[in-house]
């Protein structure tokens, strides 16, 4: 008599390295990153001090240009209602 097959559902583990195996067989790689988390008031307080140091320049005016210019992000929308802020 055959072994009644189990029910249990695989741990998260389990189910983790086969969808990590799986992704790994379409030749993906797993990265991580760490990046500043930018909810906290020490990264407000740093992003206020680079604006300020940048707005001081006085390439500021040539660089923003530049900016502007190779900027891709308002090729992502297809309107201004699209577009946040």
């Amino acid at each position: 008599m055959a072994k009644p097959r189990s029910t249990a559902k695989p741990s998260s583990r389990t189910r983790v390295a086969r969808h990590r195996a799986a992704q790994r067989r379409k030749g993906l790689r797993l990265v991580q990153r760490w990046v500043d988390d930018t909810s906290t008031p020490a990264f407000a307080a740093m992003a206020a001090n680079e604006m300020a140091l940048a707005a001081a320049s006085p390439d500021s005016d040539e660089v923003m240009d530049w900016i502007e210019r190779n900027s891709v992000f308002e090729e992502m929308f297809d309107n201004d209602d699209d577009a946040p802020g």
